[in-house]
């Protein structure tokens, strides 16, 4: 067997691993940005359950001071546009994202502040620390850029354990 033949086996042979650790790639904490005044507004926990992606709403940023005003910790806000009025933080606002070759789609996106739902489409873009989150209705929608984010990034005594999460979904 000629070296290119061995070199393309092994490349079909790693490509499921390739893409498993692609998809894995989108998994742990974004900080938000707001659309209109392009400060912090929150922070989303992606996470795999089974094999659909979701994301919780961890903490909140004040759009005044850029400060972290509530978290999974305190749960101060209330989601009022949000069926059952629940607490923000803790809030699954991405759902049953299935994996598609290089993006996660197929599910949805709720906006808290509105209670509005959309399909959602997520992807990397070359840059492993910025997320592309796209919400739409048919081929209408914008695009947000979201900032990854360490552990070292989140707010002091903050314990998150992503593992530990079960889907709440509410529409």
């Amino acid at each position: 067997m000629c070296a290119m033949k061995k070199i393309a086996l092994i490349f079909a042979a790693l490509l499921p691993v390739i893409n498993a650790f692609s998809a894995e790639n989108v998994l742990g904490f974004w900080r938000t940005i707001d659309d209109e005044t392009q400060k912090p507004k929150s922070i989303v926990c992606l996470y795999e359950k089974g094999d659909k992606l979701y994301g919780r709403i961890i903490a909140v940023y004040s759009l005044e001071t850029g400060e972290i005003v509530d978290t999974v910790a305190t749960q101060k806000r209330v989601a009022e546009n949000v069926k059952g009025k629940p607490k923000t933080c803790g809030l699954d606002i991405i759902w049953n994202m299935a994996k598609d070759d290089d993006e996660w789609s197929g599910g949805e996106i709720m906006d808290p502040a509105k209670g509005k739902i959309y399909s959602c489409v997520i992807w990397l873009d070359g840059d492993e620390n910025v997320l592309n989150v796209r919400g739409k209705i048919f081929f209408i929608g914008r695009t947000q850029k979201w900032h990854r984010l360490g552990a070292k990034d989140l707010p002091q005594g903050l314990n998150v354990d992503p593992k530990t999460f079960e889907p709440k979904i509410l529409k």
